[in-house]
């Protein structure tokens, strides 16, 4: 799951989180916390899977399931003492429809490539940060974060580059290696003694 929105009552942090890709339950995730201690988690059904985020009545029953919660947790005590749990940051794009139809065509792109270069979804879903082991086919466009947009034009940029550039065969293993290891190093000093324009890719 991906953190869609917070907010804080007191001390306590209000987190809600939304599925990421059509293989996880279609649920939303409510969470209170506070001072690294988890007080409270309620699960809630969408009903629509949120491709391109939460529609109108999911956001409306987040809150009113949040506003329940916030009566429950201020009649529980906080642990003393830090807890573990530290909270994630909101890494999502701005909720524009043209923004969302470019990442709607990424993800196609991306889900391309990857067949093309033969990731097992093991490989893509550690490669993209998935929470599930599932490929690119079934990623809402809306949870496509600055860090996914980056690596799944880096992917395309390579296999277009396989696919033009017929004298990177021969090291296509270690090409591909090096971007699923995110080892930036290691592509430039490929591509620049394989003679390709870095700049380029």
């Amino acid at each position: 799951m991906i953190k869609w929105s917070e907010f804080r009552e007191g001390e306590v942090l209000y987190e809600a989180f939304l599925p990421e890709h059509e293989e996880e339950p279609c649920d939303w995730l409510i969470r209170a916390s506070s001072r690294g201690h988890i007080l409270g988690e309620r699960r809630h059904p969408l009903t629509w899977p949120p491709k391109f985020g939460p529609d109108a009545g999911d956001v409306a029953a987040v809150e009113a399931i949040t506003e329940v919660m916030i009566t429950e947790v201020a009649a529980a005590d906080v642990p003393d003492g830090e807890g573990t749990y530290v909270p994630s940051t909101v890494d999502l794009s701005p909720s524009e429809p043209i923004l969302h139809a470019m990442l709607y065509a990424l993800v196609e792109q991306y889900a391309q490539a990857e067949g093309s270069l033969g990731l097992s979804e093991e490989q893509s879903a550690s490669y993209l940060g998935l929470p599930i082991c599932a490929g690119a086919r079934g990623l809402y466009p809306f949870a496509v974060t600055r860090n996914r947009d980056d690596r799944m034009n880096r992917l395309i940029a390579l296999d277009h580059a396989l696919k033009s550039r017929t004298e990177l065969q021969s090291i296509r293993v270690e090409l591909l290696t090096a971007v699923l290891d995110y080892d930036m190093v290691l592509l430039r000093n490929l591509l620049g003694a394989a003679g390709v324009e870095i700049a380029s890719y």
